[in-house]
């Protein structure tokens, strides 16, 4: 049974039977045509890299600048990893759930788990990853630590974007 025939009786058994259903069809089909065309421009990596984004831009997280450049002063928001010139290595856990309280925030959910948004950003060649693991393994100080690196430029342009 299609859409149209469910609407079709819904409104017979509510007792609307004046209603021209002749354009209906197409209606439908354009409403769904719509909601495809959303949820394939939302993909969880693009999700993430606006989150991401906005939460770097106004002040929520930050991260802490290792090597030659000098730390500018923080806003009083969460630590989510560290960056040089050209890279972000975020805590996978901690910024994943930052972002998942920006999007909690908006009544949105974030539609992975921390290790399958990291999957998604590594097949979409958004990430550094060493070898089958989708972190990026770094000295920082003295301890060496797994991080989510990706590339500066694929936040920042999401910040000039908006």
């Amino acid at each position: 049974m299609t859409a149209l025939h469910i609407l079709s009786d819904y409104l017979y058994v509510c007792g609307i039977t004046d209603i021209d259903l002749s354009d209906s069809w197409e209606i439908l089909r354009e409403i769904a045509e719509s909601q495809l065309g959303k949820n394939e421009e939302t993909t969880p990596s693009k999700m993430f890299l606006d989150a991401v984004s906005q939460l770097l831009d106004s002040g929520k997280i930050y991260t802490e600048n290792i090597g030659e450049i000098p730390q500018i002063e923080h806003l009083s928001g969460a630590k989510v990893g560290y960056c040089d010139s050209e890279l972000y290595y975020f805590i996978p856990d901690t910024i994943y759930a930052e972002v998942g309280k920006y999007y909690a925030a908006q009544g949105k959910i974030i539609p992975v788990t921390c290790p399958r948004l990291m999957k998604h950003l590594a097949s979409e060649k958004l990430c550094i990853a060493n070898g089958e693991r989708n972190t990026f393994q770094k000295r920082i100080g003295n301890k060496r630590h797994r991080y989510l690196c990706i590339p500066k430029r694929f936040i920042d342009e999401e910040c000039l974007a908006a």
